[in-house]
Formats: structure tokens, sequence, C-alpha cells
């Protein structure tokens, strides 16, 4: 398939990615300090067969058919009101039409800089034009559509580090910081911090002593998304709470603490809880394990762990197993579905009013 690459217009300095600590200073909103940690959760029921996602229809778009290697390492997904933006690693967007019918073949935007790293995406709903955050470095892309790139350096922000993530409020941009003691930035489209919030309920620098750092887990990270209605909404692992955001930096809680024991700083991967994904015991997933956020039909979904075959699932750096799980809020109460998806792993789940979008280790997945 033939590629139309369009290079960034605007030169962006070198990033590299340090997992080090950040730090801003107290703002107005700040999100109060996370609760105590919930009680142990009782064992979970087997989750449900149900199609949330893939039902009839759904398309399945391998990376080689969108011009990409096969095993290309796809990092984020945002939608548009006729396109996917798929972010791919170290910074390439691939632009796809959504209409199935549509002869657009997908197009390319890249960075001129091959030491920048992208690591998120996101559509402004203001005005359709991108927003990309970035390893390394405190400072986002914005990109209009005309292609042109302009560096907005964040204000307020000290330390080594880099962007997590980014998602575009109405009223505020969200970043995610790669390693900060608070665990989320607000800014202006300025660049102008808001507020900070979710404070870790320990320092990095304070971490250790006689226990065991474990880096996968040291550095909690709040899962993003907008509602039906567009506001942004956060999963705070910390607390294992939804809170939504208000017009001022502030956050606020929503219902009731989910009955999670999401890993912390000094949780051993092979001890993280394990149950089976129906009475024979073929297969199994990690009921704790949440890797983001999205909404569906109005109401909340957290993306669960892969269901891997076996007695006992594990957590491993690259996902894989024969599906994933989500996490359904019925009154306050996580319902477990397994999600196939022919055998594929979700590795994050982006929806709209016209349907979603999800990233899989094969390619992309979309459905109305």
């Amino acid at each position: 398939m033939k590629r139309c690459v369009h290079p960034l217009l605007a030169a962006l300095p070198a990033a590299v990615l340090l997992a080090a600590c950040a730090s801003a200073p107290p703002a107005a909103g700040t999100a109060p300090a996370p609760s105590p940690p919930s009680p142990p959760a009782p064992a979970a029921a087997p989750p449900e067969d149900a199609r949330l996602l893939c039902r009839e229809g759904y398309r399945a778009l391998s990376w080689p058919s969108l011009g990409l290697p096969r095993f290309t390492d796809a990092l984020d997904v945002a939608l548009a009101e006729d396109t996917v933006w798929v972010l791919v690693a170290p910074a390439i967007l691939v632009r796809v039409p959504r209409d199935e019918e549509s002869e657009e073949k997908p197009t390319f935007v890249s960075s001129p800089d091959p030491e920048i790293r992208w690591t998120g995406v996101d559509v402004d709903p203001a005005d359709g034009s991108l927003w990309l955050s970035k390893a390394g470095s405190y400072e986002l892309v914005h990109l209009d559509a005309a292609g042109k790139a302009v560096a907005v350096p964040l204000t307020r922000v000290t330390g080594d580090g880099g962007l997590a993530g980014v998602l575009a409020g109405p009223a505020a941009l969200h970043a995610t910081p790669t390693c900060a003691d608070h665990a989320l930035w607000s800014f202006e489209r300025s660049g102008e911090m808001v507020a900070a919030a979710f404070e870790a309920p320990e320092s990095l620098a304070d971490a250790g002593g006689d226990r065991v750092v474990n880096m996968r887990f040291a550095c909690p990270r709040v899962h993003l998304a907008r509602d039906a209605a567009g506001a942004v909404v956060a999963f705070n692992p910390m607390d294992a709470r939804l809170h939504r955001a208000g017009s001022a930096g502030d956050w606020t809680a929503t219902g009731r603490p989910y009955a999670l024991q999401p890993p912390g700083r000094y949780s051993e991967p092979g001890a993280l809880r394990s149950e089976p994904l129906s009475p024979e015991g073929a297969a199994a997933y990690l009921p704790d394990l949440v890797n983001g956020l999205f909404f569906l039909e109005g109401e909340p979904v957290l993306l669960g762990s892969p269901a891997q075959p076996g007695q006992q699932a594990y957590f491993t750096d690259v996902p894989y197993g024969i599906g994933t799980i989500l996490l359904r809020d019925h009154e306050g109460v996580l319902r477990p579905s397994f999600e196939s998806c022919g055998g594929r792993v979700l590795l994050h789940v982006e929806t709209d009013a016209d349907g979603f979008a999800a990233l899989t280790r094969e390619g992309l997945l979309l459905g109305r």
C-alpha cells in the first residue's frame, strides 16, 4: 500500500524517556488525599460471556493492511467524527477513515526528529485539533488541521520526567505524568497549570526502606475518559473510585469505592489475585488489574486484564491471552464480562456516540 507521509512543520526538541520523579506546587482545586484502601475484595463470580464491543459487523484491520509492520507498537487511539487517529511508536500518527465504504487510504504524520517519543494523543472537542504528550519533556504538542505543530511548554512543573498521556476536556487539558507526586495535572490550553490532583500517599523519593519497590507499579496511573455528555471522568487506582472533573480543576468522587485491590509500588506481580474465567478452570484473569476506562451506552467500563489460558493468570509486561475482561459498573458494583474479539487482547479502547476503536497487538478494531 502506498504511504503518504507528511512530516510535521515545526521542529521539536529531542526527548528521552526518564522514569524520574517530578513535582508541581499545590494549586487551587487540588483533589483530597486518597481514601484508605478498600477492604479485601470477595471472590468474584465467573465473568459472563458478553459481546459488549465486538458485536456483529465490527471490523478487524491488521497492521499490514494499514501500511504498518506486523509487529507495530501502537500506543494510543483517538476518535474524530470521520477519522481514527492511531499513535505508533516512536512518533507516528496514522489517520484511518472510520467509514468502511471510504476509498481514502491511511495517511501518516510523523515527527522530523528521530529522538522524539510521543506517548498519547487526543482530539480536542473544541475544534477537532490534536494534542500529543511527550516522553522526557514537560510540554504538549498541538497539531492543527493543516498539520502545523506547536510545542506548548507546561508551567509550574519541576524535575525530570515526561508525560504518559493527555485528554482534552471542555475546561482544561488533563495530562498524566510518567511519575510524580500527583498522578494528574490540569492545564489551560496555553500551558498554564490549573491544578494538580490525586496525590500519592507516599512520595517516590521517600519510598523504599526495608521494602522493595516494584517499578512496574511504582507510579499509579490515573485513567481518563469522556462520558456521553463530554465531561471528563478519571479512575484513580489509589482509592479505586471514579472522579468527575469540575470547571476549576476540582474533582468530585462519584459513587463508592470499588472492591478492587489495585497493585501498589510494593506489589509483587506474582502475588496478584487470580480468578478462574469459568468453573472448568480452562482460563484465568487478574480481577484487580485495571488498564483503562471508557464509556459504553452512558455507563463506565474499566478495561481489565487479559484472559489467559490455564488455571492461573500472571502479570506480564507484554499482554497475551484469549480475550479481555471488561469490568462494568452495575449500581456501584463491578461485574466482569469476557470480551473475546476473535481471541484478541484489547490494549486500549476509545468510544464516542458513533462507536468504538480498540488497539490490539495484531491491529485496529472498529465498530458501531
